[in-house]
Formats: structure tokens, sequence, C-alpha cells
């Protein structure tokens, strides 16, 4: 099994440069001098060497670094390129998974692509030839996940770093730490025990490093000896509806833009797509004066047409500030669903009484994939151990 790994590190960063060519050879770091607290987000190599780190107040980075240049988040821009990128890898490989952790990040797998190219290297290359070249994307090809990850770090930009199956073990010894999945804190642990490398990591037994950070150490371990049990899970594509609209004259007045907003909704909702349906989720994106941006997601209770989202939006958003003159706006609708009537029953059921509950527990589902809400049942009540009594299963009403 091969598998790539298609990163762009410091992705904030990349996308201003996409948007700015002249930045590329400037010390970069990510903040909004707006804020009250205004703190480093993330810094370039530039601004690396010069001492800049992220955590750092503006004021302390700009005093290390005088040619230092700020860089605001765009988050608009950002979520579209992530977007441009995975329909270009998903024309490539129907297998692509996005880093949950990590914005720049995706995996692909690269089985059957021998078919169509001449090596996993080549097609790995192939993938980066579809990226924007200020972007400075590049890949690492491996048999599992993590390895792929580590070798893009050894890649130049632009470049596909590959690793034999053979050599994966000898090559993750030589590596940091650093690129371990687990807590900072556990990192800085191991640093203090002393192992600061992965083959220090995979010359001792997993107990001992179990014993001091639980399972982030068997996990460690493991992926140090070159154990990755995981595989590419392609998220779901859910449908979805996308309506733009550029303002004429930019506004910074919070009634102008849900006068816009409620076009916006009912013009989407004249589209064809959602006759006689309803969406579950609204995303709000919004491009301010400066290059600056901003978007706000509401997840409704349950699926509604348009005087419903209507509604909701104007609810959401009566609290709005403000941070510039909207240039352009944008809305994505997704969760679409077909709408129809719902049976009702006698109040006296034992139905009607789980009917809000049910409602909810399918909002958090929606919202974050999975039900955190759970039941307690009995398995063992007869054994010794409290804990063999009981169990958790998750709660379906």
């Amino acid at each position: 099994m091969a598998i790539a790994c298609v990163r762009i590190p410091h992705l904030a960063i990349s996308v201003a440069i996409l948007n700015h060519p002249h930045l590329a050879n400037l010390p970069l770091a990510v903040g909004d001098p707006e804020k009250t607290r205004a703190l480093v987000m993330d810094v370039n190599e530039a601004a690396h060497r010069a001492g800049v780190r992220a955590g750092m107040s503006l004021r302390e980075a700009k005093a290390q670094c005088m040619g230092l240049e700020m860089v605001v988040p765009n988050p608009v821009l950002e979520h579209r390129v992530r977007r441009r990128i995975l329909f270009g890898l998903d024309e490539i490989s129907p297998l692509v998974q996005a880093d949950p952790d990590d914005p720049g990040c995706w995996y692909v797998d690269l089985v059957g692509l021998d078919r169509h190219h001449p090596s996993t290297t080549a097609a790995a290359a192939r993938m980066l030839a579809d990226i924007p070249v200020p972007l400075a994307a590049r890949a690492g090809v491996a048999s599992t996940m993590f390895a792929a990850r580590v070798a893009s770090g050894r890649a130049r930009a632009g470049e596909v770093f590959a690793i034999l199956p053979d050599d994966e073990r000898a090559f993750l010894a030589r590596q940091s730490t650093a690129w371990l999945p687990i807590a900072a804190t556990d990192i800085n642990r191991l640093a203090r025990m002393g192992l600061v490398n992965l083959g220090l990591i995979a010359a001792i037994p997993p107990a001992r490093i179990a014993a001091h950070l639980g399972p982030s150490g068997r996990i460690a371990w493991e992926l140090a000896t070159g154990i990755d049990r995981r595989l590419v899970i392609p998220a779901a594509r859910p449908e979805t509806l996308t309506i733009d609209l550029p303002l004429e004259a930019p506004t910074a007045s919070r009634e102008m833009l849900l006068i816009g907003l409620t076009q916006m909704i009912r013009r989407a909702f004249a589209r064809h797509e959602l006759r006689e349906r309803g969406v579950r989720e609204m995303l709000v994106q919004a491009v301010v004066e400066g290059g600056r941006s901003w978007e706000r997601r509401l997840v409704l209770k349950e699926p509604a047409a348009v005087e419903g989202v209507v509604r909701a939006v104007g609810l959401r958003l009566q609290d709005l500030v403000m941070e510039g003159a909207v240039e352009q706006l944008s809305i994505t609708l997704s969760g679409l669903v077909d709408t129809g009537g719902a049976q009702l029953t006698i109040p006296t059921l034992r139905a009607r009484q789980n009917g809000s509950l049910q409602r909810a527990v399918q909002h958090l589902k929606h919202r974050y994939g999975t039900s955190p809400i759970f039941k307690v049942i009995e398995v063992q009540p007869w054994s010794r151990l409290p804990e063999r009594r009981h169990a958790l299963i998750s709660y379906v009403p």
C-alpha cells in the first residue's frame, strides 16, 4: 500500500503570498493587529530564523525582527483554496482525506494509480502540478500515513520525497519527536527524558513509554517503529449550494448586511436544487476591505425552508460586530433534505415525550458528526468491581 501526504506548511502565509506575490521573500507572521491582545499565530521560515515565534505579542515580534511583515488571517480565501485543492485531488484519486488537525494537509491513497502513472512518485507529482506554485506545496510517499507526513517534511516546495517500505524504519529513527501527533506537553516530557528522536523511542519497551504518557505513549512507540494501522477514509461530500453577492458599494451596516443575506437566501431557495427541500446548515462568508475576511457557521436545530433560514440568520447575527466594510458576501447551504409532513401523536403517548430529546440528539449528531449523548446499561451487575457492572453506549431515542 502506498499513501501520499500533500502538505502546504504555514497555509495562512502561503495563501497571503498567493494573493500578494511581493511578500514571497520577506519574513512574515500571521496576526491581527486590530485585536486587543494581538499575538503571533504562525511564522514562515525567514521570520523563524530571525527569532520570531508563535505566541509572541506583535510588539515583541516586530522588536525581534525589524523587517517583519504582518499577514492578517483570511479564512474565506483559505477555505476556497482548501476546497479547490480537495476537488483537484479527488480528480486523481477517490480516496482523499483531509487532516482534521492541519488545514494544509491531505492524505491520498495511491492504490490503483500505477495503471495511469509510471510510479507512485509520478502520481504524487501530478497532484502537485495542479496546485498553484506560490502555495509551496510538497508531498511525501510512504506505506503509512505517518511516514508519508514525515517524508513530506523532507521534501522541498514542488517536489516529492518517497521512502521505500524497507527503509521506512531507518528513516523514521532519525526524525524528531515533534512529528508525533500527540500533545505538546507529552512531547516536552519526552524531551526531558532525553527522547528527542523517534529511534530512541523505538528502542524502549512500549510499556515503559505508556507508563509515563498513558495511551499517547503507546501511540508514540507504534509510530516510531513504523506501525500505523490508520487507513485513508474519505469524508462524505454533502450536497451544497453556494450563492455569491458582490456589493457595488462596500457597507459596514449590519442592517444592510442582513438585507443582502435575506435576498441571497431567497435567491437560493428559488433554484431547482432547493425546490421543496430544507437545509440544516449555512456558512456565511464576507470579504472585508483591506484583504480581511470573516465567516460564521449557522447550524439549525431542524431542517428549515426559506422563512426559517431567514429568521435564524436574523437571530444569530443580531449581535454581529462589523470588522470593516464588506465588499463581497457568500453563503453556502448544506445538509439539504427533502421536507415532508410530520405525523403528530396523541399527547399521552410516550413517543411524544421523547420528541424534543430525539430532535436534540439529531441536531448534535449533525453538528459534531457523532452523538455525544450516552446512556448507562447493566453489563455485569454481579461483579465485585464497580467499573464492570455498567457500560456506556450511544443513546438512540
